[in-house]
């Protein structure tokens, strides 16, 4: 029943230090949210990010900033394949940039005995298989999800409870930024502790440091001590978690309001945390299709279409008339006439379904045409 409040940060992998964040009403999208973080990147950053942020536009624009990116995207894109590299990955043309896609599937064996897999999909502008193998993309992908306890964190450690106590945008806002302050010391001191204890910051425990810096606070304990001291510093250190595990479990949703469990389409996973006893990952390499040259000129078997049509679409009926035994796809029809883009590829296969409808060609399948009725 309440107003709903989008938090949208850039946080840094193995310390989860907020970078950079913005907040607002869930009415604004979290792409347009994520642009207003562009100004904090830098060339020297590769941004992780997951499959709500495969929108073109938003890829193009994220390569702008100079900062690399690797950004899983949905499986069901198919995006065109220009060429095959050694590894299994193969280049792609997006908005007239070269990017790499990396396609496998990895599969988990777990400690109950259960088979666990899903296929993954990424994109990034690191397009050298020589320095930055698939399988090295894979695993750093999988660093992502730290964005996650940091959410975790904010959201339920901190703050304690989902409602803020202020009623007005100005009150809102100055709570949010409260909350974000209080956070990025609790784990600015996490990380100087981590480094002084020479131990990875991923085993600070966050719950720890904001227990000791209540009781500081409440005793006006360690007011003038210095950072190597702090009772903060001491908790931490004292209480270093164990080395992470690699685990999995179910994704779900908690919603007090439902009485549903939320488990479609998650294949196998458990419910509950379990441990990984080991992992395969299986890189599939594309089959790049042979696509013969452009015809110089439209053949007579085309059929008259009217003068609105486009060049492209013209093009194309061409090819498939010049080949009436063989099945096309709409994609590699459009990447031998280089066409790139979401919004052109969109508007290329509206044009080649309109063209099937009105008997021009044939529609064998999904994005699929010939010559010859089927």
């Amino acid at each position: 029943p309440y107003p709903m409040l989008m938090l949208m940060a850039l946080v840094e992998t193995g310390t989860r230090a907020v970078m950079g964040a913005v907040f607002g009403p869930d009415t604004v999208s979290e792409l347009d949210y994520a642009r207003q973080l562009f100004p904090l990147l830098t060339p020297d950053m590769l941004v992780l990010a997951d499959r709500a942020f495969d929108a073109d536009t938003f890829l193009d624009a994220l390569a702008e900033t100079q900062a690399q990116f690797l950004i899983r995207i949905r499986i069901s894109r198919r995006p065109p394949v220009v060429a095959v590299l050694p590894d299994g990955s193969f280049l792609t043309v997006i908005e007239g940039r070269t990017l790499r896609v990396v396609r496998a599937t990895v599969a988990a064996r777990l400690a109950d005995g259960t088979a666990v897999a899903d296929t993954w999909c990424l994109i990034t502008t690191l397009t050298c298989h020589r320095t930055d193998p698939a399988g090295q993309l894979l695993a750093l992908y999988h660093e992502r999800w730290e964005i996650e306890t940091a959410f975790l964190a904010l959201r339920h450690t901190l703050c304690g409870r989902p409602v803020l106590r202020s009623g007005d945008p100005d009150g809102i806002s100055q709570e949010m930024w409260a909350h974000l302050t209080v956070y990025q010391l609790l784990r600015t001191v996490m990380a100087d502790a981590a480094v002084t204890a020479a131990t990875d910051p991923d085993r600070a425990g966050f719950t720890t440091a904001l227990h000791a810096a209540r009781l500081s606070v409440a005793a006006a304990d360690g007011i003038t001590c210095t950072t190597l001291d702090d009772p903060i510093t001491t908790a931490v250190q004292a209480a270093v978690l164990p080395p992470r595990r690699p685990r999995l479990s179910m994704r779900k949703v908690k919603s007090p309001t439902s009485r549903y469990g939320t488990t479609a389409g998650q294949g196998n996973r458990p419910r509950a945390s379990t441990t990984i006893t080991g992992t395969t990952i299986t890189v599939h390499t594309p089959e790049q299709p042979t696509l013969p040259p452009l015809p110089e000129a439209i053949p007579d078997s085309v059929p008259d279409l009217q003068a609105t049509a486009s060049p492209a679409l013209l093009l194309a009926l061409a090819v498939i008339h010049a080949y009436p035994d063989q099945s096309w796809r709409g994609r590699d029809l459009a990447r031998n006439l280089g066409i790139n883009g979401q919004k052109a590829l969109n508007t290329f296969g509206v044009a080649l379904n309109t063209a099937a409808k009105r008997g021009h060609i044939h529609k064998t399948a999904p994005g699929t045409y010939t010559a010859t009725p089927p």
